[in-house]
């Protein structure tokens, strides 16, 4: 299934209607909550205008967090239901944070992983040079076939060894190295479109001149932007788990 074609497939059916508006509304309050924090360690306001006290800053991140973890954890929930070719969105409850729970160990050492490599070059490389970027990027470049190792225990949520091995980024490269950036390309060009709607709703509320009409469009505009954001990542893990079927199949 094209990765159009599983948009249109998400938006289709009145019992989507309500997840997506739960979404909406979960990602915004999450991407405001998140925010508030953001701008604030940087000595900040939200748009330069929304001010909160500390206590209410620390609310603000721990529901953002708590808001944070629950999306890792159904973008998980959304691949394993592709797998039985499920493609409505999962039910919007609790098991995303235990989901989440289950995924931790493999984000913990494929962290450490990506850290001690990252390290390496801080090593080698001086700080200032420009092998030392050309170094990162390599990494950063290597961040969605480690998506494909996700998107595999993602299929049945079974442990193995071999899931934890670093060398086993070079199997998935072998076997899926073409797939995996042609499905990047194509859903990065969605990304943009994407971006150039925030940009224009964000560009659009400085012709507000009530400071409260802007502010209710800039976060209208970060809410549909965190929205659209995830409901991009769902098209795209679900392309991976279209890859995962073809090239590593379960009884291989």
């Amino acid at each position: 299934m094209g990765i159009l074609n599983y948009l249109k497939k998400i938006y289709s059916g009145k019992e989507n209607l309500f997840n997506h508006i739960s979404l909406f509304s979960i990602f915004g309050i999450m991407a405001i909550c998140l925010g508030n924090r953001f701008f604030a360690w940087y000595g900040g306001t939200y748009f330069g205008h929304l001010k909160l006290t500390n206590v209410g800053l620390y609310w603000s991140f721990v529901i953002g967090l708590v808001l944070l973890i629950f999306s890792i954890g159904y973008v998980f929930e959304v691949m394993h239901n592709a797998y039985d070719e499920e493609y409505n969105l999962p039910e919007i409850s609790l098991s995303g944070i235990t989901t989440f729970v289950k995924i931790l160990p493999l984000f913990i050492v494929w962290g450490m992983y990506v850290a001690l490599i990252a390290a390496l070059g801080f090593v080698i490389f001086p700080v200032d040079s420009n092998r030392y970027y050309v170094y990162n990027s390599l990494i950063l470049l290597l961040s969605p076939f480690m998506g494909v190792i996700f998107a595999i225990y993602a299929r049945d949520f079974e442990y193995k060894i071999e899931y934890f091995n670093p060398l086993y980024i070079f199997k998935i490269l072998d076997k899926s190295f073409f797939e995996v950036l042609k499905l990047f390309i194509k859903t990065f060009l969605i990304l943009i479109f994407a971006l150039l709607v925030v940009c224009l709703l964000f560009i659009y509320s400085n012709d507000f001149e009530k400071i409260k009409l802007a502010l209710i469009m800039r976060f209208g505009a970060l809410c549909f932007a965190a929205y659209a954001l995830n409901i991009i990542q769902y098209v795209y893990v679900v392309g991976l788990t279209n890859i995962v079927n073809k090239k590593f199949p379960l009884n291989n």
